[in-house]
């Protein structure tokens, strides 16, 4: 259950949500049985502005927000088994179960790929995260017991060297936004400049590595 922003004691039951106005008991019923089943595949509930709830359902497997018009839209999920990591129309999860909110924000807890998600409209968020992966991907770093892609020396290398790239972009963009050439940090929407300067530091040696290694033996997967 939850407290929505417009007053209303929310709660997630086998039939759906029920809504009732903390000032004078008023009861709203939003039934939600998927098809062919008697009971909802609602696990979980959490306040949004606006009076709107975020909801998971495990059985169709996707994020969803209901307004204060009872109006349900789905944010986030296919409906198809996975772990996908995109845009909300073509993210997909395995089991979607409990879920908290920030702001308009999002965390999804997927109980069946053991990860934590974050559902979020801020694309510059969404950017970053996309970058980290690329980042972790490119020495193989990846969740315990989950199927990992090797990379040659040459993919490995173009991999950070684009995640420099996009960190000093968007050092440039803020330096833009804020009329300055002053390195920004943290705060002004970007890394801190030492971590900056770390990744650049990777690209450089991976690329050394790269042009140090025997032409067959670079190719192979690390």
């Amino acid at each position: 259950m939850c407290l929505s922003t417009d007053g209303y004691l929310v709660l997630a039951h086998n039939k759906g949500i029920t809504k009732v106005k903390m000032a004078n008991q008023e009861v709203k019923e939003y039934p939600m049985a998927n098809a062919g089943q008697a009971s909802s595949g609602i696990q979980a509930v959490a306040p949004l502005s606006d009076g709107k709830v975020a909801f998971t359902d495990q059985t169709r497997r996707q994020v969803m927000h209901l307004d204060r018009n009872g109006t349900v839209t789905v944010i986030a999920g296919t409906r198809e088994e996975g772990n996908k990591n995109s845009s909300g129309s073509c993210a997909a999860f395995g089991q979607p179960m409990r879920l908290c909110t920030e702001g308009d924000n999002t965390f999804l807890m997927d109980a069946q790929i053991g990860t934590v998600k974050l559902v979020t409209t801020v694309t510059g968020t969404i950017q970053f995260l996309e970058n980290l992966g690329k980042f972790y991907s490119a020495f193989s770093v990846h969740l315990k017991n989950r199927p990992t892609k090797r990379h040659t020396i040459q993919e490995a290398h173009k991999m950070v060297k684009d995640v420099s790239a996009y960190i000093k972009s968007t050092v440039l963009r803020v330096q833009e936004i804020r009329n300055s050439n002053k390195v920004p940090n943290g705060p002004q929407g970007t890394v801190a400049p030492k971590t900056a300067k770390s990744v650049h530091l990777v690209e450089k040696g991976l690329n050394k590595l790269r042009l140090n290694l025997p032409t067959k033996l670079s190719q192979k997967s690390a």
